[in-house]
């Protein structure tokens, strides 16, 4: 019995040994690893650091602020289009892609003597009032 007590002693010295072994290479590969990653990543972390107009960042901040700009510029053209139809003398209508009214002005009301709010309710039919010619 005390020779198999030995034996079993001797395999667990053995297992420490060999997983003090393993965990000293895991060590080494991670230290490893972590270089290499440190490494291949200071490329991209250079990129992304603001530097006066040439990384990444950089070209991210100057299209973020061209859409600003543009989306700026774009609400004042609609405005500005939405008054031109508004107080236009020309009869105007928008439709959606089923063909309902959404919007129009005084003059498509006055041209068909009715209120804005039928047209836009739905209750006015377009096509039936545009000639089959048309």
């Amino acid at each position: 019995m005390w020779i198999l007590v030995g034996q079993i002693a001797a395999v667990i010295v053995s297992l420490t040994t060999i997983i003090g072994a393993v965990i000293q290479v895991v060590k080494v590969s991670k230290s490893w690893l972590e270089r290499t990653l440190e490494a291949q990543l200071e490329p991209i972390r250079y990129e992304l650091q603001p530097n006066s107009g040439g990384s990444l960042k950089d070209a991210v901040n100057e299209i973020r602020n061209e859409v600003r700009r543009l989306g700026y510029a774009t609400a004042i053209a609609e405005a500005r289009l939405n008054a031109l139809v508004a107080h236009s003398d020309d009869a105007w209508l928008e439709t959606n892609e089923f063909g309902d009214v959404v919007d129009c002005n005084a003059a498509y009301c006055r041209l068909l003597d009715i209120p804005k709010s039928e047209v836009l309710n739905g209750s006015l039919e377009w096509r039936d009032r545009v000639p089959p010619e048309d």
